[in-house]
């Protein structure tokens, strides 16, 4: 999935695995992912082409689960991982 890196927040409540592909953004900015879980399933959320990361997030089996991750853009093409939240209710 292509992410138009436009706003400054991405909402997600995932239904499946997913690998996250940046496009655009200007030096400077910040995106946060925020993530919300649903059913018992869990999912594995993957941050691929244009993304500098830590690594992949499972979102676990619990519905109604809330988790963040922060992103600043480098160069207008590239996003590095600034912060992560633990799972939280």
């Amino acid at each position: 999935m292509t992410v138009n890196m436009t706003s400054s927040v991405v909402t997600i409540t995932p239904t499946g695995a997913c690998t996250f592909n940046a496009s655009g953004g200007v030096a400077g900015q910040i995106l946060v992912f925020s993530i919300t879980t649903s059913g018992v399933s869990s999912f594995t959320l993957t941050w691929g082409t244009n993304f500098r990361k830590t690594g992949t997030l499972a979102t676990g089996t619990t519905s109604a689960r809330f988790f963040t991750v922060t992103f600043i853009c480098l160069d207008g093409t590239t996003w590095a991982e600034l912060a992560r939240t633990t799972v939280q209710s």
